[in-house]
């Protein structure tokens, strides 16, 4: 397939952040951006392991790791990005986080925010959600600003949700890990700022990697606030399931591993409060 040379070429996006081009690598445009995604890349193919259960158990989330995969192309397409700066990388970056959030609110948002016909009817709040995302795509794809007001609009039912669940959710390990999402997304977004738009500052002091950072937190936050969402799901529409938190360790590590929505029935992989104390992601 033929690509115009205006959307593949390299610097032909107007976006270019702070790190400073071809530095480290004559192949990267800006390497530490490039490399940062890994995070983003990791994380979810390993959850889209350990959710195959859910999709078998919880209620209309047969295809819950369309969120998991949506992610994984985040990455790629973030990783295209920042390795060339081209416009095509762009494009790619931006819808794969514009489909990913609506395919979060599409999955797991709980029935209380939506209005009573969409609660008896599941499936057409799913094609609504499908409808919004293939809209802003053709919308971005016409005025690519719009992306930027997209994006963060998902931070309103974000925090609105997350709100309104922590007041829910008494469970500590619930509480815990929204909390820590919460925050790692305040100092994500902290750093995405300042790279943006006081990025002369960071030059001065030879420190131009707040997005590399950013693309760390974000990812990290994603998949707390990810968990925390798909366990409250799971709690409030198939609650004879028993979902609860549990913790996968990463090759036998007792302190490094991944937070996922389990089943008391299911032995459990570590226990959430013998790890609480100790830094996780």
């Amino acid at each position: 397939m033929y690509l115009p040379d205006k959307l593949v070429k390299p610097l032909s996006s107007k976006i270019d952040w702070c790190e400073p081009n071809y530095v480290v690598s004559t192949n990267i445009a800006e390497f530490w951006n490039t490399l940062s995604n890994i995070p983003m890349l990791v994380i979810p193919l390993i959850l889209i392991y350990l959710y195959k259960d859910y999709s078998l158990k919880v209620l209309h989330c047969r295809f819950v790791n369309i969120v998991w995969a949506l992610l994984v192309l985040t990455a790629i397409g973030s990783t295209y990005f920042h390795a060339t700066l081209s416009l095509l990388g762009l494009f790619v970056d931006e819808i794969g986080i514009l489909w990913m959030g609506f395919a979060m609110l599409g999955m797991w948002l709980p029935g209380v925010y939506l209005p009573e016909y969409f609660n008896k009817n599941r499936y057409h709040y799913h094609v609504l959600m499908i409808a919004g995302a293939i809209t802003s795509t053709i919308l971005g794809l016409i005025k690519p600003q719009i992306n930027h007001i997209f994006l963060f609009f998902f931070l309103i039912p974000t925090l609105k949700v997350a709100k309104g669940q922590l007041s829910r959710h008494t469970s500590p390990e619930f509480q815990r890990l929204c909390k820590r999402g919460l925050v790692t997304l305040a100092f994500a977004l902290v750093s995405w700022v300042c790279d943006r738009f006081i990025c002369s500052f960071w030059l001065q002091i030879h420190f131009p990697y707040l997005h590399a950072i950013w693309h760390v937190l974000i990812a990290i936050a994603t998949y707390q606030l990810g968990v925390c969402c798909s366990y409250s799901y799971a709690l409030h529409s198939s609650p004879k399931t028993n979902p609860t938190l549990q913790f996968w360790k990463l090759a036998g590590s007792r302190f490094i591993g991944l937070c996922l929505q389990g089943w008391k029935s299911q032995p459990i992989l570590f226990s959430f409060n013998q790890i609480y104390t100790y830094f996780f992601i």
